[in-house]
């Protein structure tokens, strides 16, 4: 049976349409009655803006609005940024200029697979608009925006009775960008290694956002605008030593002028 058939069948059985006892056209199953009514023109309000317009049989929607309609529905999906990206940076994307810019396309293609990347420079410089560019490139090709957190709420969030179980949480998202990574005490970063080290192992990708100016001061911390910040450690620093070797990840260094200013 066609799918015309079908519908006419339904039409039929259905007491709310009251075409029972319509007569048919010979040789088809579809009522005469609920042919006319397909075909007929009358005055209806728009079921989209409220405006009335002149419908054939069922139509619900006046033209601009069934125009607009049909463009939404043919359209893909819109993906949106996961909730924890910064909704100032997310808003100033098409805004992004200058060496901020650049850098940022040139990284986007590179977020994927087994990747440790850190952006280090003084405060001002765009390292967190870079990030959210690459979070929506993700998104662009269809793989998921991930998840942003500061460290401070990071080791706050893994503390407490169920702190394995939001220790996994972090390891296992697909994207991870951790900002302000400079304000990790060095009794946290265990922590911050086990994270690292098992996205490594399952060829997850991570960001690592801070206020460095030296390679030295990755590692071992160091004095930026008369304020002492925290290194990374040895153990994280190798890991970063072993991804630039292989050319998947290692550091980014922003020395441009700040945007600030």
């Amino acid at each position: 049976m066609s799918i015309h058939d079908q519908i006419a069948r339904m039409a039929l059985e259905s007491p709310e349409t009251g075409l029972e006892n319509a007569g048919r056209i010979p040789g088809c199953l579809i009522p005469q009655e609920f042919i006319e009514r397909l075909e007929a023109r009358f005055l209806r309000k728009c079921a989209k803006c409220g405006e009335d317009f002149e419908a054939v049989g069922l139509q619900g929607y006046c033209e601009p609005c069934g125009i607009e309609i049909d463009e939404a529905a043919a359209a893909p999906p819109v993906r949106k940024l996961d909730s924890s990206w910064p909704r100032l940076h997310a808003g100033k994307l098409d805004e992004m200029t200058g060496k901020g810019r650049e850098m940022a396309e040139k990284l986007a293609p590179r977020l994927f697979g087994n990747r440790l990347l850190v952006l280090a420079g003084d405060r001002g410089r765009g390292k967190t608009q870079i990030a959210t560019f690459i979070a929506y490139h993700r998104l662009t090709k269809g793989h998921d925006s991930g998840v942003y957190i500061r460290a401070f709420d990071l080791m706050t969030a893994v503390s407490g009775l169920d702190k394995q179980a939001r220790l996994s949480a972090f390891q296992r998202v697909p994207f991870l960008c951790i900002d302000e990574v400079h304000t990790v005490e060095a009794k946290s970063l265990p922590v911050l290694e086990s994270i690292i080290d098992d996205r490594y192992g399952n060829r997850r990708p991570t960001m690592l956002i801070g206020n460095w100016l030296t390679q030295d001061g990755i590692c071992a911390g160091e004095t930026v605008n008369g304020r002492r910040i925290n290194g990374l450690g040895e153990t994280i620093m190798d890991r970063i030593n072993e991804h630039t070797k292989h050319k998947t990840g290692g550091v980014v260094w922003c020395r441009w002028n700040s945007y600030r200013q």
